[in-house]
């Protein structure tokens, strides 16, 4: 499905989206309009705040482009925020969002706070200037440190949103006793105008160990688990006007399938689900005399070796579009690797992808993952050189050697004769086929992002 489909196709199943790209980047008023413009009447957005004013550090190039020029930045290009900028922030947020406010579809602000805002730290003071600010729009709070919602300081931290009428963020999360994983069992309603949940899966090893947003939030709810949603739903209904449940278990389809068996466990009506397998993927649960480990598949196998690399670039292909980075810089760093993927440097590729995009300031793990994605196309490379080689020689006016290419090592590279009969001109053939592809890289993958993130959609 086209991605300007997607926003249409989700609001025929949901009532309502919260917009995570925002955490990233303040979207331009148009793509807002058109958000507004796609959905019925009756939709609803949750927004989640910029991550600049949730005590995440957030680098620079995180920030809209005039106010890039306006803040003061560290030595590795991280905001040191103040008053001004915040603020300046934050009127330019709310009018981007003015769109969704005059058609009545904004719901509520979610501030997720960093796991560095503690207790130990900071004070709930220090949230006074966004929540003043905020007074005229419903907000709610997502804590990421547990200090604040044990023991003692529980009731603090309530009591304190309460006043405020600011929500509290309900969450499923794994059981752990991380001071970055907050307690499942709280159902604090804060303003009796809404209640919010969200839901992150239950597997602390994922929601601790992994480097992206998709391999944290890796989780499948069974059904036994969606009826315990259902009941907590219930629950928090019974205190509040409104309930904002959101799936934020994001990899591959987990969480709009979750948000419909959630749907149908509360007696809610559910469109039937349109024939979209790109978008969800529909799973049948196995008859009786089906094993577990079977597959059901659609249309003919696939070899075993081809499975694997199809794999290799839906994994690879989740990773880049979920980074906390912006568009150019994960296109820039994608483009960096394919260049050096396509040099004869093939030992020292990844390393040389990571350097040039430390220096351009750009995504190193993007690059280090293009750089590599040749590897899946291994047994054509060999050939990809040679014609490079060729080109380099007849650039540089030279006949080519009868035997250029053997098993070569790292070793090789130190040979002069080696290097300037050999890699010499498959260096600058390279550049014939690397440049082009580095270019056409950056504007795919920088397409492909902005539109994975406009807007990511929960449950």
């Amino acid at each position: 499905m086209p991605a300007h489909e997607r926003l249409g196709w989700y609001a025929q199943h949901f009532e309502m989206v919260e917009v995570n790209s925002t955490f990233y980047s303040v979207p331009d008023p148009r793509t807002v309009e058109r958000w507004s413009a796609t959905t019925p009447n009756n939709f609803v957005f949750d927004v989640k705040l910029h991550q600049l004013f949730s005590f995440h550090s957030t680098q620079a190039k995180l920030l809209p482009p005039a106010l890039q020029r306006l803040a003061d930045r560290d030595a590795k290009g991280k905001v040191n925020v103040s008053p001004r900028l915040r603020d300046t922030l934050l009127d330019l947020f709310l009018q981007t969002m003015s769109p969704l406010h005059a058609s009545e579809k904004l719901g509520v602000f979610l501030l997720q706070l960093s796991p560095a805002f503690s207790p130990r730290k900071h004070e709930l003071e220090e949230l006074e200037p966004v929540i003043s600010r905020l007074r005229d729009y419903s907000l709610a709070i997502e804590f990421r440190n547990r200090n604040w919602v044990v023991n003692d300081q529980l009731k603090s931290t309530i009591d304190f949103l309460r006043k405020r009428k600011v929500g509290f963020v309900n969450v499923d999360a794994p059981q752990a006793e991380h001071f970055s994983i907050v307690p499942s069992e709280l159902n604090e309603v804060t303003n009796s105008e809404f209640s919010y949940l969200r839901l992150h899966g239950r597997d602390p090893n994922a929601y601790l160990t992994g480097k992206t947003v998709a391999k944290r939030f890796d989780y499948d709810y069974s059904n036994d688990e969606i009826e315990e949603v259902a009941d907590r739903s219930r629950k928090l209904a019974s205190e509040a006007k409104d309930v904002h449940v959101v799936f934020n278990n994001n990899n591959l389809d987990y969480a709009p399938r979750a948000a419909i068996r959630l749907r149908k466990a509360l007696v809610q009506k559910v469109a039937a689900p349109p024939q979209t397998p790109e978008l969800i993927k529909t799973r049948i649960d196995p008859e009786p005399d089906f094993k577990p480990t079977e597959e059901i598949r659609s249309g003919p196998s696939l070899p075993n070796w081809l499975r694997r690399k199809k794999k290799w670039l839906t994994d690879h292909h989740m990773t880049l579009v979920t980074m906390a980075d912006t568009p150019h810089s994960i296109g820039l760093g994608s483009a960096i690797g394919m260049f050096f993927g396509f040099t004869p440097l093939y030992s020292l590729k990844t390393l040389l992808s990571i350097g040039f995009a430390w220096i351009c300031r750009s995504n190193k793990l993007a690059a280090a993952i293009a750089s590599n994605l040749h590897d899946i196309f291994l047994i054509a490379m060999p050939a990809v050189y040679f014609f490079e080689y060729k080109i380099g020689c007849w650039m540089l006016r030279r006949p080519p050697a009868p035997k250029p290419f053997h098993h070569f090592v790292f070793g090789d590279y130190v040979h002069w004769h080696f290097l300037v009969r050999v890699v010499w001109p498959a260096l600058i053939g390279s550049l014939f086929v690397g440049l082009p592809a580095a270019l056409l890289t950056y504007f795919i993958m920088r397409l492909l992002i902005s539109r994975a993130r406009a807007p990511q959609t929960g449950g």
